[in-house]
């Protein structure tokens, strides 16, 4: 088991909470193009894992996910998928501008 020391936590909390509760239009746009950038360098075409987050209205919320998941240091290929539960919102907006894959799935609920 790997423990990381909670200043250390707190730190990379605080971080992470610039974002929180965000739109890409209330942040500068260099940098959201940092996250996208990271992203993109993430992505593979041949990735062993797939890390899938699946979004509802969650324009507010995804930028803190997103600018998480740009940080990854993974020793093998990944690839990140945000599937867009037929949010209302710009979520679908989000999604697309971020490089992350896109996909839109029109039936509401979690076990659609």
């Amino acid at each position: 088991m790997c423990m990381i020391p909670s200043y250390r936590i707190s730190k990379e909390l605080s971080k992470k909470q610039r974002f929180q509760n965000k739109t890409i239009d209330e942040i500068p746009s260099l940098e959201f193009e940092g996250i996208r950038d990271r992203i993109l360098k993430l992505q593979s075409d041949k990735p062993e894992v797939s890390i899938i987050v699946i979004a509802w209205n969650e324009e507010r919320n995804l930028l803190c996910t997103l600018d998480s998941l740009s940080d990854l240091k993974p020793s093998y290929p990944i690839e990140i998928i945000v599937v867009d539960n037929n949010s209302k919102d710009k979520t679908a907006e989000t999604i697309q501008a971020s490089g992350a894959k896109y996909v839109k799935e029109t039936t509401q609920g979690y076990a659609a």
